[in-house]
């Protein structure tokens, strides 16, 4: 497949003139003018938008599906999500005993295993259960437990190699033994938490680098206590993620986030919910009822938002066309900064020589044309 006359964000920039050769599953050439092969797929593509594919490390559900209903659902969502120029996700479990918990990762684990078509299923987050109480969000209070290595064993025997990042309240008991046991083998994120600055900071050092959808289910920004948010925003060794369909957050707290961070360390994520790309009506999130208004999912009992509707291209298209980001700045929160984040930054999240052919074509209004993953058009407007 030859792509010719995009504009090409290349991971960090974007770049005029250059045309993109694939072969096979990878890009094998950036050049100016190339000119087809014999028999050679040609996309025009002279006004648009070439960029790595979206990848997105913290979704639930996606059309009427969970994480937590196993293998099928996570292949569902991968084959559907990529009309919203998703090329690889994490789907993220939720709060549930440890038995469910074992079923949902054993089941992305499967979902790895046995795909062959859409969005790249690139391992587990999970969100849960190692949380405060106190900021449990729209998750099940009965099976939230203190960090441990056992539990987290039983929830993952036998697929423990998927999980690619677990969200931990640093305050809670046992949380510097846990964060110190897995952080060579995953991303911890510090989320649904009542730590103050200090302690956040403190994480930092025991290994945590990531923050759970930044501002949500968190001690607030206070000017002589700034909580999470101050550790957040101004600890370096901390990515966050932020939650831009502008519901979540004020638009100004998402853009006081980015300009804090910068694109290296702010990852755009849906946590989206399984109403994401359905009517409004009522839903389910971890087992909790939710309904979904005008977009917005709460929880019938107690109104706490229950997760997004949102997706990749609309988190894009947010940023850019709602707070007047630099395009190539939210192209890089949603593709390169994602993927080195999972550790998956050598292989994608970039237009590059070597790189896997997974890509998302973009209109002049940040609309999804088309998307490739491993070199073939999966989706195409």
């Amino acid at each position: 497949m030859l792509i010719r006359g995009a504009s090409i964000f290349d991971g960090e920039t974007i770049k005029e003139g250059l045309d993109v050769r694939i072969e096979g599953e990878r890009i094998v050439r950036l050049g100016h003018q190339l000119q087809p092969l014999s028999g050679e797929e040609v996309v025009e593509a002279q006004g648009k938008v070439l960029s790595p594919g979206f990848v997105d490390v913290h979704i639930h559900g996606f059309g009427g599906r969970d994480t937590m209903q196993g293998k099928e659902a996570v292949l569902f969502m991968a084959e559907n999500m990529t009309r919203h120029g998703v090329t690889g996700f994490v789907p993220t479990t939720m709060c549930a005993t440890i038995q469910e918990t074992h079923f949902a990762v054993s089941g992305v684990k499967a979902a790895m295993e046995e795909q062959t078509a859409g969005a790249r299923v690139l391992g587990c987050h999970m969100e849960a259960p190692f949380l405060n109480p106190a900021k449990k969000g729209a998750q099940r209070l009965e099976t939230i437990l203190k960090p441990n290595m056992a539990d987290f064993e039983a929830m993952t025997q036998g697929c423990q190699d998927v999980v690619r990042m677990i969200t931990v309240a640093p305050e809670m008991e046992g949380a510097e033994a846990f964060i110190r046991a897995v952080k060579d083998r995953m991303a911890v994120s510090v989320g649904h938490t009542m730590a103050t600055c200090a302690q956040a900071i403190q994480a930092a050092d025991w290994g945590a680098t990531q923050i759970t959808h930044l501002f949500n289910a968190m001690t607030p920004f206070e000017h002589r206590e700034p909580g999470v948010p101050g550790a957040a925003l101004s600890d370096g060794r901390f990515t966050v993620q932020v939650i831009a369909d502008m519901i979540h957050l004020h638009p100004a707290a998402v853009k006081m986030a980015i300009l804090a961070k910068g694109p290296a360390k702010v990852e755009l994520i849906t946590d989206a919910m399984e109403a994401t790309d359905m009517p409004d009506g009522e839903y389910e999130l971890g087992g909790l009822p939710v309904y979904v208004k005008n977009g917005a999912a709460r929880l019938v009992h107690g109104d706490n938002l229950a997760g997004s509707t949102l997706t990749m291209d609309k988190a894009v298209k947010n940023v850019i066309t709602q707070l007047g980001i630099d395009p190539a700045w939210a192209l890089r929160m949603a593709t390169a900064t994602p993927a080195q984040a999972i550790g998956q930054g050598d292989r994608m999240g970039k237009v590059a020589q070597g790189y896997l052919a997974d890509l998302v074509l973009l209109d002049a209004g940040w609309t999804v044309e088309r998307t490739i993953i491993g070199g073939k058009t999966v989706y195409c407007r």
